[in-house]
């Protein structure tokens, strides 16, 4: 009987190397997936530089394995895994990735762990500035489903590239711990790092829609309409994503804080460069908004942010895609309100519901606004902060969207 920590061998051209395989555990390799396919995101998680707010993580992993916890949108029987070190000072090389389906906390359903390689190599060495994308992994996942993605550094990594604000737990352990499949001795993180994506191989006529925003984004409103959309065979299509707390459109995050590049600066890499991407929603400002109350070196105008949605517009049609412009939703009692916040907010949703250059509009201010105080959110739509919807309020914002908006045709890219 084989132990938790075993896996299967590489495989390469068909070829087993190594140990022999468990019944039912086969790993990556350069073997093609079926015919008739083509590659989308199923995952993605936004990346910056590392933050304060990471404490003791923000100077990296050194012999340790993370045990990265992401679900998926959609699902399929092949996966890549892309990883990042967009924002590291040096190269970092990880000897050993794996990848499994998580039963419960730290630990792996049974017969699901694959060894992952990149050009048939087990080690892969990720360049600062760069990222890397794997072989074809064989792994049946289904939708919403929890992957963990094991990465074990040898060697200091300095500073990591990640995803402050993972709203999901993941898990670190001292040593190698790619190829265990129990979960126990491993500790709780929050945040995702130099993991910056999932593929999987779908049908020809599904595609990716990316969410793009702030921390409104970076909660839950994708993943109930990732949900919706599975529930819909008519509209085959994978929701990823592309959400930074404190992110703004036109302004980069100041030093340490974790806000991440700018919307313009930042959507060619977490947007344009997501695999099979159709669709993009459109959902940022608030933030442009509310950190000039506070700090007038801060400050733009409406006009401006509505310059910056139009680039955003414009860069997503000269790449074929459909965009979709959601309207700012309420903030009146939010730390950094104010009415004069409040009259910009007006203006630019009043440019998002009457511009012909968005290719529809998803109106979450009406979805979430208290209809007797329209500067408001809903009290059972508010989680507390004035700002940030509760639970309910994130369904809302799924169920405000008209799914007959993402029919269009999704951007081809073709497995090769």
């Amino acid at each position: 009987m084989r132990s938790s920590s075993a896996i299967a061998g590489v495989v390469l051209g068909g070829v087993p190397v190594g140990v022999g395989a468990a019944k039912g555990e086969r790993s990556s390799g350069p073997d093609q997936p079926k015919p008739r396919r083509q590659w989308i995101s199923t995952w993605t998680a936004s990346p910056h530089e590392p933050s304060t707010a990471l404490g003791d993580y923000r100077q990296g992993f050194a012999d340790q394995t993370l045990r990265s916890i992401v679900p998926v949108s959609r699902g399929g029987d092949t996966i890549r895994v892309r990883l990042t070190n967009r924002y590291g000072d040096r190269s970092v090389t990880f000897e050993n990735v794996t990848v499994g389906i998580r039963e419960t906390g730290a630990t792996l359903t049974p017969g699901s762990l694959r060894r992952v390689t990149f050009g048939g190599n087990r080690s892969v060495t990720v360049r600062a500035g760069t990222k890397t994308l794997s072989d074809p992994i064989d792994l049946t996942v289904t939708p919403e489903q929890d992957l963990a993605v094991n990465l074990y550094a040898q060697d200091p990594t300095g500073p990591p590239t990640a995803h402050q604000s993972a709203r999901k737990t993941s898990y670190i352990v001292s040593g190698d711990r790619t190829t265990h499949r129990a979960g126990n001795g491993f500790s709780e993180i929050t945040s995702w790092f130099f993991l910056e994506g999932i593929e999987v191989a779908a049908k020809k006529r599904e595609s990716t829609v990316v969410c793009f925003g702030n921390s409104i984004t970076d909660n839950l409103y994708p993943n109930y309409l990732a949900r919706r959309l599975n529930d819909r065979p008519s509209i085959p299509k994978a929701v990823v994503n592309a959400g930074i707390g404190g992110n703004r459109v036109l302004n980069d995050s100041p030093p340490d804080s974790g806000f991440g590049e700018s919307a313009v600066a930042r959507f060619d890499h977490d947007v344009l460069a997501q695999t099979g991407v159709s669709d993009v929603v459109f959902l940022e400002g608030i933030n442009d908004i509310g950190f000039g109350a506070n700090d007038p070196a801060a400050s733009v105008s409406a006009e401006e942010i509505i310059r910056g949605h139009k680039q955003i517009i414009a860069r997503a049609h000269a790449a074929g895609l459909n965009v979709f412009g959601a309207t700012l939703t309420p903030f009146e009692g939010a730390s950094y309100y104010s009415q004069s916040g409040a009259e910009k907010r007006r203006t630019v949703n009043e440019f998002i519901r009457t511009t012909d250059e968005y290719d529809g509009v998803i109106d979450f201010d009406k979805a979430l606004r208290d209809p007797n105080h329209r500067e408001r959110l809903r009290p059972k739509y508010d989680s507390g902060d004035h700002l940030h919807p509760s639970d309910a309020g994130y369904r809302a914002m799924a169920n405000a969207v008209d799914l007959s908006l993402l029919k269009g045709p999704p951007t081809p890219h073709a497995i090769t």
